[in-house]
């Protein structure tokens, strides 16, 4: 187990570590991961996160309800957030090009009596957010 990144671990083992780990390391590859973040004016789920199958974006986490812990509680507006996990083919597009397919999302999420008419939609790219490991590489 190791509590840097791949790539930091193969550059401080270069030379010391047996069996060719830091060369095997550095075959690990990162895949970007895409954050649509939305803002309502009100509560609009119950649920603290979905799955969604079949589709390019595959998670919604309800940012709201997860932060509200112990004594807080959620404010009276909503904060989601959807997930696109390995979006590669999202990379090259613009922000407007990636927003509009999670707004047409969110509205066959939410009951339409709980969406806000315009909510606040904003967007991020996290381009090494996780590591696709070689098979080889134990």
């Amino acid at each position: 187990m190791s509590a840097v990144p791949f790539d930091v671990l193969a550059k401080l083992l270069a030379g010391q570590a047996p069996g060719g780990l830091p060369e095997k390391l550095r075959r690990f590859e990162t895949s970007p991961i895409t954050g649509i973040h939305f803002w309502f004016d009100r509560k609009v789920t119950d649920l603290p996160h979905a799955v969604l199958l079949d589709r390019t974006i595959q998670w919604m986490f309800n940012k709201s309800a997860l932060q509200a812990t112990g004594s807080r509680k959620q404010e009276a507006g909503s904060y989601l957030e959807l997930v696109v996990s390995s979006s590669k083919t999202l990379v090259e597009k613009s922000k407007q090009e990636i927003l509009e397919p999670g707004a047409y999302r969110i509205e066959r999420i939410l009951p339409r009596d709980r969406r806000s008419q315009s909510p606040e939609i904003n967007g991020d790219q996290r381009d090494q957010s996780y590591v696709l490991g070689a098979a080889d590489v134990r």
